[in-house]
């Protein structure tokens, strides 16, 4: 099952790398995932979310979240996608970096692409956690 915090090794088409999406949040209503995808920095790039070597298995070398390549997307899309291997599961984030991502993401108030509220449609934190 799909949740917030899974992770996913993508194809980027113009190369033959993957890069490592995670979802940070799902709206139940539609059955949609908000994704942020594990960038390597480079000069001028967004730095508001640092990831450093340790934090979660993919990472090889220190990374950013790159928020500008946000995307939502059905969960169907996702399942149908690990169904036919387009894409492949990878190991869930922890807590604290899912909450470090999250944070990132409404850092800046023009960035939010989905507000992430509690009682706002899009489960972006697991239940137990309170703002």
């Amino acid at each position: 099952m799909l949740s917030v915090g899974s992770t996913f090794l993508i194809p980027t088409p113009s190369s033959s790398n993957e890069h490592l999406f995670i979802i940070i949040a799902i709206q139940e209503c539609s059955n949609t995932a908000l994704l942020v995808n594990v960038a390597t920095p480079k000069i001028g790039c967004d730095e508001t979310c640092r990831l450093n070597v340790g934090e979660h298995p993919f990472l090889k070398w220190n990374s950013v979240i790159d928020y500008a390549y946000a995307r939502i997307t059905p969960i169907s899309n996702l399942e149908y996608c690990l169904k036919t291997n387009t894409i492949k599961k990878d190991s869930p984030v922890s807590g604290q970096l899912l909450k470090k991502i999250q944070d990132g993401e409404y850092s800046d108030g023009f960035r939010t692409v989905i507000p992430m509220h509690p009682g706002h449609p899009f489960r972006s934190i697991p239940d137990s956690h309170s703002d």
